[in-house]
């Protein structure tokens, strides 16, 4: 990533052995960011690494973590049994720090329509992502043979994508970046 070059005072970097060497704020810049000029100045690039987990809603458990062993190799980290108020609960491990958590809830606490863009509440659906087109590929013959529907792989944007159902029918996508010749 290029570096920008603040057009603020330069001055020499904080050394606190040296007087006269303690910059403002306004005259820091490191790569990637710009100076900040006061307190709440946000920040020029995001403090937050990515999602750590996607909460959703099953019927089953069980034959939802199933599924997504299969397609994906998920792996459930984490089981809680219903406890009054709170549903059964699986974690299911996606890699890269991502991970699923799931509810098992009765049909009728399933508000809205899984199939249908628009109808599925606030969050239409999430992506999972995946390295390459070839692992696209392999992925997209996983999710079949777990029981889930899939659609073409395509190009969205800059990347391949593909749309599928799981075992409870929510639309979902899978996400590869386009590396030069995947095309």
């Amino acid at each position: 990533m290029p570096q920008r070059v603040s057009t603020q005072s330069c001055q020499a970097p904080h050394n606190p052995k040296v007087a006269g060497s303690n910059p403002t704020p306004a005259t820091i810049e490191t790569a990637g960011q710009r100076p900040r000029v006061g307190k709440y100045d946000p920040p020029a690039m995001a403090v937050t690494r990515g999602f750590n987990h996607v909460a959703t809603l099953t019927t089953d458990c069980d034959r939802h973590a199933e599924f997504y062993g299969r397609a994906f190799g998920a792996e459930v980290t984490f089981r809680m049994e219903a406890d009054g108020a709170h549903p059964r609960m699986f974690i299911l491990d996606l890699g890269g720090g991502a991970a699923l958590n799931v509810f098992e809830v009765e049909e009728q606490d399933i508000l809205g329509e899984r199939r249908q863009q628009g109808g599925r509440g606030a969050i239409d659906h999430f992506a999972i992502a995946v390295e390459t087109r070839g692992e696209l590929e392999v992925v997209k013959e996983r999710i079949v043979d777990a029981g889930g529907e899939v659609g073409e792989i395509q190009r969205l944007g800059e990347d391949w994508s593909l749309f599928f159902r799981d075992i409870d029918g929510m639309e979902l996508e899978v996400v590869a970046p386009d590396a030069e010749g995947d095309g």
